[in-house]
C-alpha cells in the first residue's frame, strides 16, 4: 500500500527549438502542466498534462485541465492509500467524463510514483503490465510539420533525418494546397527506405470541396490519412471512406483484367 502525502501542480512553458506549422496554425512554444506525487517514504513520481490553451484540438483546455486536478482529481488521491496506480486511475474515472488529458496528468504520475517505489524505471514497469520482454525496443514514429514557405526541400531533409534517427514510420502534416507537393517531397526523403508514410490533415479538408484533393491522397498508396475533415463531420467522413471504397475495387479489377491501374507520382 503506497499513501499519497503530498501533491504538487505546476505549469511548464517550453520554447520550440523552431515553429511547428499545422493546417490551423503556428506553435512557438508548448506549455504543460506538471502534477508531482509524494509518498509517505520519500518517493516521488511526475505526471504531464498537455492541452492547449484553446479547444481547437480538444475539448479540454490548459485552464480547464488545471481547475479539474486542483479541484477534483487530486482532493480524490492526497491523504489516501493505493495498492498502486491502476488503483489511481480507477479513483480518477469514477463519475468523470471525459477529462482525458486531465486525469493522465494524475494517473502518470502515479504510475512514475510506483516505479520509483519498486526501484525500478517506468518503462520497465509499463513493459512489465503489457508482457513486453526487458530490453526490448518499441518501435516509434515521428510527426513533421509543415514547413516554413512550404517548401518540399525543407521536408525532404527533415523527412530523411527521421529515417537516418531510426524512426519506424514518418507522418507528415498537410493542408489544402499542401498535400501532393509534401507526400511527393517525403516520398524522396524516403528514398531507398520502406517505411510507410501517413498524412495528418487535422481537420483542414471540406466535404465535398475537397473531394478531388483527398482521391489524390488516396492515391498515393499511404498507411492512412488522419482526421482530413472536421473530427464532428462523421457524414462526409463516412461519404469520403465510401468514394475511396469504391475507387479502390475498381483499381482491383482493372489490375485483374490486366489493365494497367493509375498510379500517384
Amino acid at each position: 500500500m503506497t499513501r499519497i502525502t503530498r501533491a504538487e501542480l505546476f505549469e511548464l512553458t517550453l520554447p520550440l527549438l523552431e515553429p511547428f506549422v499545422i493546417s490551423g496554425g503556428t506553435m512557438t512554444e508548448r506549455r504543460s502542466l506538471i502534477v508531482v506525487l509524494h509518498d509517505d517514504a520519500d518517493h516521488v513520481g511526475y505526471g504531464e498534462c498537455p492541452p492547449f490553451e484553446l479547444p481547437f484540438y480538444s475539448e479540454e483546455t490548459l485552464a480547464g485541465a488545471r481547475d479539474m486536478i486542483a479541484r477534483v482529481l487530486l482532493p480524490r488521491v492526497l491523504g489516501h492509500e493505493f495498492t498502486g496506480a491502476e488503483a489511481v486511475d480507477a479513483v480518477l474515472r469514477e463519475g468523470v467524463r471525459g477529462n482525458w488529458f486531465a486525469r493522465a496528468g494524475v494517473e502518470t504520475a502515479a504510475w512514475d510514483l510506483e516505479a520509483n517505489a519498486r526501484g525500478t524505471g517506468l518503462a520497465t514497469l509499463l513493459g512489465q503490465q503489457l508482457g513486453v520482454a526487458p530490453g526490448a525496443s518499441v518501435a516509434c514514429g515521428v510527426a513533421l510539420g509543415i514547413p516554413p514557405d512550404r517548401d518540399p526541400a525543407a521536408l525532404t531533409r527533415s523527412v530523411y533525418d527521421a529515417v537516418r534517427h531510426g524512426y519506424a514510420r514518418v507522418k507528415i502534416k498537410v493542408a489544402p494546397g499542401w498535400d501532393v507537393d509534401a507526400v511527393r517531397a517525403a516520398r524522396n526523403g524516403l528514398e531507398g527506405s520502406d517505411l510507410p508514410l501517413t498524412v495528418d490533415a487535422n481537420g483542414a479538408y471540406e466535404w465535398p470541396r475537397d473531394e478531388k484533393a483527398l482521391r489524390a491522397l488516396d492515391d498515393a498508396g499511404l498507411l492512412y490519412i488522419e482526421q482530413p475533415l472536421h473530427p464532428d463531420e462523421l457524414v462526409g467522413h463516412a461519404r469520403l471512406s465510401q468514394r475511396c471504397a469504391r475507387r479502390s475495387a475498381s483499381t482491383r479489377r482493372c489490375a485483374m483484367r490486366g489493365r494497367p491501374a493509375k498510379s500517384w507520382r
